[in-house]
């Protein structure tokens, strides 16, 4: 029988093997199980035509694959920059000081490792979020992220496939208008990340942005991609939708209702259209502890006396 699961290391990163297990129960000299293990990247490795790879090494952009369980299955001299501890440069080539090259041979090769661990923390958050989105809508996701070592920012696209995902991330120079914006990008974003109600962006029923609030609430790891039912309850999210089309700029009173999951928690919802006509904006509030929610359980309570 085989199996491929992910084994831990003991530098803390998780790689992907192929496990092969023979019952030598039978056998007196051996009474037991014999576990064989391969490299999974070597088959897939060994699948790439030569010329195609090459071709793929050449190019400054970084490219790497992922397989199903998010381990690296291939990665371009210019993606080995991305990964820690390695040194090729994006937008650098092929040209590679000796040095640099001697000392990277010394490193463990990342091919086969689980590669959320080997990232920087911004790129790891970004590229798994984009990665799930990928997956979740079967169409090409692209995003920019921070990645220390340059002085612009990462532009990254995730295609989709049927056995993982290809990458292909490139630097994008920043220029005085750029800067300002990312500079307000990124203060926006850490405001809706530090906010304790729940924020979520539909683009028509999908959800393309959710911060970390609304994914505890939801008790998932990833949102974006998903759909609208997925995430609210049925008669919760067709006034989401209702609301979302209505001509009204913003609805004060907030929709009650529970979110789609095990635990159902009971939420309020403020809804507001944005300006661009496709999309809409979901403030998401935990019913729980609130005051509204006290109010509620003392009425049910004297109605039940």
């Amino acid at each position: 029988e085989r199996v491929t699961p992910r084994l831990g290391h003991a530098d803390g990163t998780w790689h992907v093997s192929e496990l092969t297990l023979t019952n030598r129960l039978a056998d007196p000299t051996v009474e037991g199980v014999v576990v064989t293990r391969t490299g999974a990247g070597s088959a897939a490795d060994s699948a790439t035509d030569d010329g195609i790879r090459r071709g793929v090494d050449r190019l400054a952009d970084a490219f790497f694959t992922l397989g199903p369980r998010d381990e690296l299955r291939y990665a371009n001299d210019a993606a080995m920059s991305l990964f820690t501890g390695t040194d090729a440069g994006i937008g650098a080539g092929t040209e590679i000081d000796t040095g640099t090259a001697e000392r990277s041979s010394d490193r463990a090769d990342p091919i086969g490792t689980v590669v959320w661990d080997l990232l920087p923390d911004d790129l790891s958050e970004a590229l798994y979020d984009g990665v799930r989105a990928a997956e979740t809508t079967g169409s090409t996701e692209t995003f920019g992220t921070t990645f220390p070592p340059l002085e612009g920012r990462l532009a990254v696209t995730v295609h989709p496939g049927d056995d993982g995902v290809s990458v292909h991330a490139r630097e994008h120079p920043p220029d005085a208008a750029t800067a300002v914006n990312q500079d307000r990008l990124g203060l926006l974003e850490s405001v809706v990340d530090a906010l304790d109600d729940g924020i979520a962006v539909l683009e028509g029923t999908t959800i393309r942005l959710a911060n970390p609030a609304l994914l505890d609430l939801a008790g998932a790891d990833a949102l974006v991609g998903r759909e609208l039912e997925d995430v609210f309850a049925d008669d919760l999210a067709a006034t989401v939708r209702e609301r979302g089309r209505s001509p009204v700029i913003r609805w004060m009173e907030p929709i009650t209702g529970v979110l789609a999951t095990d635990a159902s928690p009971p939420v309020d919802v403020f809804v507001a259209p944005l300006s661009d006509p496709d999309r809409t904006l979901c403030v998401v509030r935990d019913r729980r502890g609130s005051r509204a929610a006290a109010l509620s359980s003392i009425r049910r309570a004297l109605d039940a006396l």
